[in-house]
């Protein structure tokens, strides 16, 4: 149990290191080239693989919905005091395929990294399965990440999850599942415990730009 809490634990401390990350990085690129297209052409290139992940869960999402797309952007934006390093254009849908589309990053992104932390598991001594775990962790970390205006959007969903709890629980609904049996389950505890090894990995790496670029 302690494993998944660090687990989500370390995607938190990510989500906020990451915002700190780009605008430091952005930073530190505008000093050297003195142009800011230039600089956030640097930053589209060092994320362009978790950026493009990022935007594919949002279309991909959207296509299993029934929901229109429109223009889809890779490169970075300024918005206000933010970065933003992609986006895809939403139609008009209900507020509840909105909100699915907007945490599909999310989703996708924490699929993509167990999936590669459990080929670890079957393949230790494959260097090439280390590196891209290493890569991917991360790549997607730093950009699954939803926008605030994403994140609002899906304030209403969160909002219905509590109270759909808060209602099962005062009709003493009870879910037929030991989830403590799950989570003890000595397969499961090894990957949250590899997970949390490689989640640190990014923890580390930003943590330690943000004080170099300073």
């Amino acid at each position: 149990m302690s494993y998944l809490s660090l687990f989500f634990l370390e995607f938190l401390i990510i989500f906020k290191l990451s915002r700190v990350l780009l605008q430091k990085l952005f930073s530190f690129f505008f000093k050297i080239t003195k142009n800011e297209k230039l600089s956030i052409y640097i930053i589209a290139i060092i994320f362009l693989p978790g950026t493009f992940i990022h935007e594919m869960s949002h279309f991909l999402f959207a296509l299993f919905l029934l929901v229109k797309t429109g223009r889809l952007r890779i490169l970075p934006q300024i918005e206000g005091k933010e970065i933003r390093l992609g986006s895809l254009e939403i139609g008009k849908t209900d507020i509840l395929r909105r909100n699915l589309i907007g945490i599909a990053p999310m989703v996708i992104g924490i699929a993509i990294i167990v999936t590669l932390l459990y080929l670890i598991t079957q393949n230790h001594s494959n260097p090439f399965y280390v590196f891209l775990t290493a890569f991917s962790v991360f790549e997607i970390s730093n950009t699954m990440y939803s926008s605030k205006k994403d994140l609002e959007l899906a304030l209403p969903l969160i909002i219905l999850f509590i109270m759909l709890s808060v209602v099962l629980y005062i009709l003493k609904v009870k879910i037929s599942i030991n989830l403590f049996q799950i989570l003890s389950n000595e397969k499961l505890t090894y990957l949250l415990k590899l997970a949390d090894i490689y989640l640190g990995l990014p923890i580390f790496i930003n943590s330690a730009l943000a004080i170099i670029l300073r």
